[in-house]
């Protein structure tokens, strides 16, 4: 069993200068990306609990839970690059809850400007047709709206990163804006998965790695955990206003989902996936064995217990 997962100060480490501009791509370039190192997270007074909070409007139980965590200004600094990255993987609208609540997303971005963010981007690499799935989604214009900067992803933006306690993955090409940022927030939607059991915030980063992630299925709950070794995130923020119970990952009928109208705030993705697991769908952290490799890793504690505020 790991050791208690505790929060350390890291120095930043400066990658290398990336493109200055985006276009539209289509993963799979020819040339292998440049290396540069993982990402690190910087000091922040965040505290530890796992918040839970339920409500109509999903912007009033986002700000509260933030707020529980210690205010988004306890982490976001003036003139920061933030990156969020919701699940815009699928072609469905909110109602059937394939994509992360819009609303969640432009909440998240309003706080992020409202602490002093100099820039907020969103984007995710799905598994359809993006330029479909941010439009039926309703995430792209939503967080227009809120003023973020919304792209998809440009193959030149990836950048070879080593995981040097990789257990099946020994490097992989990430997104830059994720590797780069001065904050990432992950905000993933509550779902059963064919391939996984459950899709929550620790298979949501799977939207900003590059190459063939068809490889990952050999192995695939391990390489998930792998991955967050590098990609650590400064907050995860779950959207289970609507979960989906059967037909994941994408899901298309209304029956597919159940109004849970709660959102859950954490900075440790394997206790906001442990508890999510538990409270949504009756499994446990050991029966989503990425869940339970990403505490053996280190990364994060699946003992939420203790943590557990609701609002």
């Amino acid at each position: 069993m790991a050791a208690r997962f505790t929060r350390r100060t890291f120095i930043r480490i400066a990658g290398g200068a990336g493109a200055a501009f985006y276009t539209f791509g289509i993963i799979g370039c020819g040339r292998r990306p440049r290396q540069i190192h993982p990402r690190v997270l910087r000091q922040n007074s965040l505290n530890d609990s796992l918040v839970v909070g339920q409500g109509d409007d999903i912007r009033s139980v986002v700000r509260s839970a933030v707020d529980k965590l210690g205010g988004i200004s306890a982490l976001v600094r003036k003139g920061d690059v933030v990156t969020v990255k919701p699940n815009i993987g699928w072609t469905t609208p909110p109602e059937l809850g394939g994509c992360t609540n819009p609303q969640l997303v432009s909440a998240v971005v309003e706080l992020c400007y409202e602490a002093g963010a100099g820039k907020v981007k969103v984007f995710d690499r799905g598994c359809r047709d993006d330029r479909i799935s941010y439009e039926r989604s309703g995430i792209a214009a939503a967080a227009k709206r809120a003023g973020a900067e919304v792209s998809f992803v440009d193959n030149r933006l990836y950048r070879e990163v080593p995981i040097e306690q990789g257990k099946k993955l020994k490097s992989w090409p990430i997104y830059e804006d994720a590797v780069k940022a001065d904050v990432l927030i992950n905000l993933p939607v509550a779902k059963v998965h064919n391939a996984t059991g459950l899709t929550l915030s620790l298979k949501n980063l799977m939207g900003t790695a590059g190459g063939d992630r068809g490889t990952w299925h050999q192995s695939l709950h391990q390489k998930i955990a792998d991955y967050y070794t590098v990609l650590p995130c400064d907050l995860g923020i779950l959207d289970a206003y609507r979960v989906m119970v059967t037909n994941g990952p994408a899901g298309g009928s209304p029956n597919d989902v159940r109004l849970k109208k709660t959102i859950v705030a954490c900075r440790d993705l394997v206790a906001l996936d442990a508890f999510a697991a538990k409270e949504f769908f009756n499994r446990t952290p050991d029966e989503i064995r990425h869940v339970k490799y990403a505490h053996e890793h280190g990364t994060g504690n699946m003992d939420f217990s203790a943590r557990v505020v609701r609002l």
